[in-house]
């Protein structure tokens, strides 16, 4: 469901971002993206990694309600 997620949301991300970003930038706010998402994909391992380690049965259950949410704000366009 993440992968989905992502996969659905980032080209209009992308796009979104290329498109108001001052003449001549374009490049820089799409490395920028890039390396935020990244980032972002990393500390999200990350949290998920130690919340499974710690023994919490609701990691997945968690990991869920993060992408309903993301998903939610996305389609309503905010």
């Amino acid at each position: 469901m993440t992968g989905f997620g992502v996969s659905y949301a980032l080209p209009a991300l992308v796009a979104a971002l290329v498109g108001v970003a001052p003449a001549g930038t374009a490049g820089a706010v799409g490395g920028l993206l890039n390396a935020v998402r990244q980032v972002g994909a990393t500390l999200g391992v990350v949290v998920m990694g130690a919340a499974v380690a710690a023994g919490t049965g609701s990691a997945l259950l968690m990991s869920a309600a993060v992408c309903a949410i993301a998903w939610f704000v996305f389609a309503r366009g905010r």
